[in-house]
C-alpha cells in the first residue's frame, strides 16, 4: 500500500537557545560561590538574614524545581516570537533546581540549570520589582556579582508561592527575554505543576465557540452533547486529506496546526461527541503540533455503514499526542493514521466499527497504547506499520477484528513491535503477521510476549 511521505518539521532548538544562555552566565561549576555544596556547613532552610523579615525568609527557604522555561525575542520590526517549554517535557536538559537557605546571617543559593552548577552563591535583595510589569513583590534577588559578566542570576517572588528567575538582553538590535518558574517542592503548586501548562481555561458548549477557542496553551473543556464539526474552518485555511493512496488533497475542514500544548476535554462522564458527515475527511486531522491532549470525547463519522477514505485521526509532523479515555468509532477507514509523528500515547480508550482497520502508522517513532480496547474492526489488515519503531501495546484486548484474506499485522522495516499482556478473542486472519525486515532480520522486529490467543484460527 503506498501512502504520500509528509517529512517531520524541524523544532526550534529551545535547548540551544537556553544552553547559549546559560554559557553567557558563565558560573563556576562546583564553585559558583567560592564553596562547594560538601563544603558548605551550618546550612539553615530558615534563619535570619539581614535585609529579610522572617516571612520572607519563610517564603524564600527551600527546595525550589524548575516549572517551565519561556524565551521570548522581538525583532527590530516589531515581531515577537515564545518559546514555552515545560521542564518535565524537556527530556534533552537536566532538571533544574534550586536550594535557598540561611547562613550566617546571610541568604544563598545552590542553584543548577542544563550546564552549571553554582554553590554557596551569596544572594543580594534588591529594592526593585524583577522587571517593569511584574505580577509581584517589589523587591528581587540578585547573585551578588561575582564570576556571571555582566548577567547575574535575578529571582522575583509573588504572593502565590512562585519564584520567577529573569533575565533580558540585546543583540544587533534584537531584543530577548528568558524566563524560568520555580515552585516549591511538596507544595501545592507542585501537585498542580501541569496546569502550568496553560496559560487559559475556556469551557465551551458549540462547535462555533471550539472553534474560536483554539489556540496555543489553551485549555478547552466541552460541556456535554455532540459538536458537528463538519463546517468549520480553521484559520480561514484547509486541510490536507488523502485523495487515494498516493495523492493528498486541499479541502476545507476544521484540523489543528502549528498549536502546541493544547487539551480538549470532556467536562463530565456524559457523550461528549466530535463529529463530522463527510466520509472522505479525518475527523481531525493534526499537523505540525505538539503536546496535544485529549479526554474522555469520543471521535467519529456519522454517516450510513460503509468504506470512508477519512480516518478519525490524522496526524502529520506531530508529536507527543496523548488520547485518554476516549472512543475512535467508524466508519473512519482506520482509528488512528499517522505519517511522520512522534510519542503517541493512547491510554485506557477505544477504536471499534472502522473498515479499513485499526492503526496505519508511518514514519512513527513511540507509539505506547496501554488498557485499550480495539474490537469489531474489518477490512485489511489491522494493524499496518512502515518504518516505526517503538509500537508497543500493553495490557490491550482485541475482539472480533480481522478478515480471513489478510494478515492481522503488516510490518514493513519496523524496530521494536511489541504485544505485552494482551488477549485476542474471536479475530479472524490468514495469518498473524505479514514481518518484512528488509536489510534488518532481526528477531526483535516483533516482539509478543505474555498474551493469549482465543481467535477463529
Amino acid at each position: 500500500m503506498k501512502r504520500g511521505s509528509i517529512k517531520m518539521r524541524k523544532r526550534s532548538g529551545l535547548g540551544l537557545i537556553l544552553l547559549l544562555l546559560s554559557l553567557l552566565l558563565v558560573g563556576c561549576c562546583g564553585k559558583g560561590g567560592q564553596e562547594t555544596a560538601g563544603e558548605n556547613q551550618g546550612k539553615q532552610s530558615s534563619g535570619k538574614a539581614e535585609g529579610y523579615t522572617g516571612e520572607e525568609l519563610e517564603a524564600l527557604c527551600g527546595e525550589w524545581s524548575s516549572v517551565y522555561s519561556l524565551f521570548t525575542s522581538y525583532e527590530e520590526d516589531g515581531k515577537k516570537t515564545d518559546q514555552f517549554s515545560m521542564a518535565s517535557d524537556d527530556s534533552s536538559m537536566d532538571k533544574k533546581d534550586l536550594v535557598l537557605y540561611t547562613e550566617n546571617g546571610a541568604l544563598y543559593a545552590d542553584y543548577r540549570d542544563s550546564v552549571t552548577t553554582y554553590y554557596h552563591l551569596p544572594m543580594e535583595r534588591s529594592k526593585e520589582k524583577l522587571y517593569e510589569g511584574y505580577e509581584g513583590y517589589d523587591w528581587c534577588l540578585v547573585a551578588k556579582p561575582g564570576r556571571w559578566g555582566e548577567i547575574p542570576p535575578r529571582f522575583g517572588l509573588n504572593d502565590k508561592g512562585e519564584l520567577l528567575r529573569f533575565n533580558a538582553g540585546e543583540e544587533d538590535g534584537d531584543r530577548w527575554e528568558y524566563r524560568d518558574l520555580f515552585v516549591k517542592n511538596d507544595s501545592e503548586n507542585s501537585k498542580n505543576a501541569e496546569e502550568y501548562r496553560y496559560l487559559r481555561v475556556v469551557t465551551v458548549s458549540t462547535a462555533e465557540e471550539l472553534a474560536a477557542a483554539i489556540g496555543s496553551r489553551t485549555k478547552i473543556i466541552l460541556k456535554p452533547g455532540a459538536y458537528d464539526i463538519t463546517a468549520l474552518m480553521a484559520a480561514g485555511t484547509t486541510g490536507k486529506v488523502q485523495e487515494s493512496y498516493d495523492t493528498v488533497i486541499d479541502v476545507p475542514g476544521f484540523y489543528l496546526e502549528g498549536i502546541e500544548n493544547l487539551c480538549i476535554e470532556a467536562e463530565s462522564g456524559e457523550l461528549t461527541e466530535l463529529y463530522i458527515t463527510d466520509s472522505a475527511r479525518p475527523v481531525l486531522p493534526i499537523y505540525n503540533c505538539g503536546h496535544i491532549k485529549f479526554s474522555g470525547i469520543t471521535f467519529g463519522h456519522r454517516i450510513e455503514p460503509g468504506h470512508c477514505s477519512g480516518s478519525v485521526i490524522y496526524l502529520s509532523g506531530a508529536s507527543n499526542i496523548d488520547i485518554e479515555g476516549c472512543k475512535l468509532y467508524g466508519c473512519g477507514s482506520y482509528g488512528i493514521e499517522a505519517d511522520g509523528a512522534s510519542d503517541i500515547h493512547f491510554k485506557g480508550s477505544e477504536i471499534y466499527d472502522c473498515t479499513y482497520g485499526i492503526m496505519y502508522l508511518r514514519n512513527v517513532y513511540y507509539m505506547d497504547a496501554a488498557d485499550c480496547d480495539f474490537y469489531d474492526n474489518s477490512g485489511y489488515e489491522m494493524l499496518e506499520f512502515y518504518q516505526s519503531s517503538g509500537l508497543n501495546f500493553r495490557d490491550c484486548r482485541f475482539r472480533n477484528n480481522g478478515n480471513k484474506d489478510y494478515p492481522f499485522m503488516r510490518l514493513a522495516e519496523c524496530w521494536e513491535v511489541e504485544l505485552d499482556n494482551c488477549k485476542f478473542d474471536g479475530n479472524v486472519y490468514a495469518k498473524f503477521a505479514d514481518n518484512d525486515t528488509g536489510d534488518d532480520e532481526s528477531e526483535r522486529s516483533l516482539i509478543i510476549e505474555n498474551t493469549v490467543f482465543h481467535d477463529g484460527n
